[in-house]
């Protein structure tokens, strides 16, 4: 299959490559907010990686459902959703259910 550049000819350009690595080195910073219905947060800053993360599925009748990536904090056990993934970290994401 051929990608989108390869199939209409794009002449996007890498000015400075990337330096996301394996999965494994990601991490980032999120603000404990308990984006969970039934969490409030505590507003602790977190730094979380990769393998902080778990897959919650969700069911809605307009899209249908889908699983978010979440983060539980350590501070208060809020369920936090967790945004803007590289994609490569979301496939590596064992999908375990918050029960």
């Amino acid at each position: 299959m051929l990608s989108f550049l390869q199939q209409y000819g794009g002449i996007m350009k890498v000015l400075k490559p990337g330096s996301l690595g394996p999965p494994d080195n990601w991490t980032a910073r999120v603000r404990c907010t308990g984006t969970s219905r039934n969490d409030k947060g505590c507003g602790a800053l977190l730094e979380i990686s990769a393998k902080d993360l778990y897959l919650q599925e969700w069911e809605g009748p307009v899209a249908g459902g889908g699983w978010d990536p979440m983060v539980e904090c350590s501070q208060c056990g809020a369920s936090n959703e967790v945004g803007r993934i590289p994609l490569s970290v979301v496939n590596s994401i064992k999908k375990r259910r918050r029960i």
